[in-house]
Formats: C-alpha cells, structure tokens, sequence
C-alpha cells in the first residue's frame, strides 16, 4: 500500500517511517514532502496515496493549504504539535489526530481505524503479497 508522509522535520518523518514499517511491512512509503508547495507539486505528478501522514505547520504553511488548492481523495492521519487543530482535521480528510512525539501505540490504533474503514485495501495488499511470494 502507498503511504505519503508530509512532515517538514527530517528527523520526525524518519521515526515515523521507521515505525511504519515495524508496524505495517507492507506499506511503501512513496515520498515524503516538507512543504505545501512540494507536496502540491507531488499530488500533481503522481498517483495518489492510500492514506497520507500530515503534520499541520509546514515549512512554507499550513497543510489545510493543501486542502484548499486540491482536492484530497484519500485518507490522512494528521501527526502534529498543535491540539487546536483537531476540529479542522476532521473537517477535511483527516481519520486520526495523533500528538507528536507520535507513540507506536497510538500510531497503531490509527492505522487499525483505517483498516476498519477502508475495506477495499485488504485484497489490493493481498495481490502485492502474492506476487512478492511468486
């Protein structure tokens, strides 16, 4: 499954990679973008994600600027510093809002709530799997 990661510190989107592939092998993260524009310009030249890791306060904004020059048709978990955002996430795309530093237990139920509610990614990582094996 293709995961986006859109956190501008190099240091919390490497742990948060990490625990993403503890938790989930599975999943390939396909980029991770800094900035609003970065990420535009990302979202623009490629497929979308299955899900996307968004930090609020970017290098260059905010990530609901994203939302408002492109539309989102994909899940985000929200990772951030910033409880006051919470109401405005889930307003947009955002499934979970997660406090940095992001705790592995936490992370853990945010993805098992995507699972729940995004039933058709199960066979798509069943067909990798089974071509991985083959």
């Amino acid at each position: 499954m293709r995961v986006l990661i859109i956190e501008d510190e190099a240091l919390i989107a490497k742990d948060l990679q990490k625990k993403l592939t503890s938790l989930q092998p599975t999943w390939e993260v396909v980029a991770v973008c800094e900035s609003v524009q970065k990420t535009l310009d990302w979202l623009q030249k490629n497929a979308p994600p299955a899900l996307a890791f968004m930090d609020i306060q970017l290098a260059d904004g905010t990530s609901f600027e994203i939302f408002e020059q492109i539309q989102i048709d994909f899940p985000v978990i929200f990772t951030t510093a910033y409880e006051q955002y919470a109401l405005q996430a889930f307003q947009v795309s955002g499934i979970a809002y997660l406090l940095k530093p992001v705790d592995e237990v936490d992370l853990q139920k945010a993805i098992d709530k995507f699972q729940k509610i995004s039933p058709a990614i199960a066979p798509q990582d069943l067909q990798l799997q089974i071509k991985k094996i083959l």
